[in-house]
């Protein structure tokens, strides 16, 4: 009986250990996946800002047209309106690179939750076989 018990023990731990290597698995691949897209955010919003820069910068002219601008203060009001522009432009970037994150967290979490359940449901039956083991080595016979 004391056989059998040990077998089982032994064959939860082996089922368990291929459980959490398959989760590992499903996390690595999550964390690269999640990697690739905050990186592929990034890289459009930093093509968008250099675009932006560059239709921002198109908006001075050049020549005697800049120089009677900067006297008019035009120049300055562009350099104003570029400057809010780039703000909120800039906040939107951060704002969707948090939501991003956050819902790659979440996803995280969702995976952690489902590994612990198992891992509760494993260490649950571990326990039954031990209580079952200690029973037999007091000469009791095990809960059906």
């Amino acid at each position: 009986m004391q056989g059998m018990l040990k077998h089982l023990q032994d064959d939860l731990t082996r089922r368990a250990n291929a459980k959490n290597d398959k989760f590992d698995m499903r996390h690595r691949d999550l964390v690269k996946r999640q990697q690739v897209g905050r990186e592929a955010l990034k890289a459009a919003q930093e093509k968008r800002r250099i675009r932006d820069n560059k239709m921002r910068q198109a908006r001075f002219r050049a020549g005697i047209s800049g120089v009677w601008d900067r006297l008019r203060g035009e120049h300055k009001r562009i350099q104003n309106q570029n400057e809010r522009e780039a703000y909120v432009t800039f906040r939107q970037d951060s704002k969707d690179m948090d939501e991003l994150v956050f819902m790659h967290l979440k996803e995280r979490k969702h995976i952690e939750i489902f590994k612990l359940r198992i891992q509760e449901r494993a260490n649950h039956m571990r326990r039954g076989l031990d209580i079952d083991r200690q029973n037999y080595m007091r000469g009791q016979s095990p809960e059906p």
